[in-house]
Formats: structure tokens, sequence, C-alpha cells
């Protein structure tokens, strides 16, 4: 799959009002009756942070390798996303039937095919869970996905941020000045490269670089109206 990604952050209770605008151009994906979908992810790095600091240096033409789980079906796949210096993403993924290491030849071909690591260089850092709604374009030329409920652990940490939603427009097209962005303008959302991993890095692991990303954090925080999750970026800020 290779597209164009932008992504955007709210309040939960943004949510219904989006909803509520696409219902005449976009169709919501059902599958066994199921709207809102589970997904689990464990993300993997070098003991450095390699690709994590490619991130948050703005270098291009980088990776993130995961193991996602779609929790409904109990569906695993290992994945690679490589963020060309053109913008675009490229997203290639195996059925693997491990969930929580690369020990695996199958692990180990697609890695070395597709990047420049093996399993060798590569450790856990983090998971991820969170439930997706799917909304496709009545036209077919965009993909939406909204996150909710989103959280991260590794080792005894767990965090979790429930009001936060992220949204992801996915379209094979360059310029998002239509569509979807439009909605999410009306709404008064604006874009935000919110990335799962780097969030769950900056968390779990507040040691970690992380000064290119502290205006996030403090969306983040500013989003949280009741002030009950401000505990959680208290590290970072």
């Amino acid at each position: 799959m290779t597209r164009t990604d932008v992504k955007y952050s709210c309040h939960i209770d943004q949510l219904s009002e989006v909803l509520e605008q696409a219902l005449t151009d976009y169709q919501i994906l059902e599958i066994d009756h199921r709207r809102l979908m589970g997904y689990e992810s464990l993300y993997f790095d070098t003991p450095g942070f390699e690709m994590y600091l490619k991130h948050h240096n703005r270098n291009l033409n980088r990776h993130k390798v995961r193991i996602r789980t779609y929790t409904d079906s109990d569906e695993t796949f290992l994945e690679i996303k490589f963020k060309k210096n053109t913008g675009t993403t490229v997203k290639q993924r195996i059925p693997y039937s491990r969930k929580t290491d690369l020990h695996d030849p199958a692990a180990r071909t697609f890695l070395v095919e597709n990047t420049s690591y093996t399993p060798e260089d590569l450790v856990p850092k983090v998971f991820s869970s969170f439930r997706r709604v799917t909304l496709v374009n009545k036209t077919g030329i965009e993909r939406i996905t909204i996150d909710v409920l989103p959280g991260w652990w590794f080792n005894e940490q767990i965090k979790e941020i429930p009001y936060l939603v992220i949204i992801e427009v996915k379209s094979g097209r360059i310029n998002n000045i239509e569509g979807f962005p439009l909605i999410l303008r009306d709404a008064r959302i604006h874009r935000n490269r919110l990335s799962k991993y780097c969030t769950g890095i900056n968390l779990l692991y507040p040691e970690v670089k992380y000064n290119r990303f502290k205006a996030k954090i403090l969306l983040l925080k500013k989003l949280d109206k009741t002030q009950n999750y401000a505990h959680i970026f208290a590290p970072l800020l």
C-alpha cells in the first residue's frame, strides 16, 4: 500500500459531530456486524532508539517495524512502514505466527529484503492498543481511520489517554484539500501528525530525547479538559 497520510487529533466529544457530517459521502466498514475493531501492536527498534530518533530528527527514508494483531479476528501480521523522502508511506506486511518476537525465519527474510535491519538488531520497545472505526469515501478516493481509547504499555508501565481521538486521512492524492479534511476543518479540528509509536516512547521513556515533540505533548494535555490525566504528562513538562 502506497499512500499519503494526513493525521488529526481531537477530543472524543467532537467525534459525533464529525461522524454526522460524514454520513452523506462515507460508508462505515463493517465486519461480522462489528464496526469498532480492536488493534494491538508491538513496536521494535534498536536498543538506542534509532528509528524513533530518525522520526524525531525529521529524517525521511525511515522505517517502523511492528507486529500488529487484529484482536477481533486474531489475525497477526509483521509490518514494515517506510516513509519516503517524497512524503508518501509504503506499508508492507506478511501473515505472522508470533505476537511478541522476531525469532522466525519469515521475519528474518522479510526484514533483510525490505530494511537495513536484522532481527538481532531490534528489541521490543512498546505495546499499543486502540479501537478503530474505518470510513471509506463512496468515490473510493479516501479511507479514513478513527482511533479511540489509545493506550501504551511495557513491562510495569501503562499509559492510557481515553479522551484522545486520532484521525488519519489516507489517500492516493498528494493534496488533501477536499473531502474529509473539509469536514474536519468545519469542526475546527486541525492537522497534528501524532505518531502512536513516538507518543508511546515519549510517555514510557521520558529520558529519551523528545524536544521536537513537546508541542504535541502540550496539545494532548490541553485536550484533557478535566485535567484527570495531567499526571501522564508531568514527567515531560
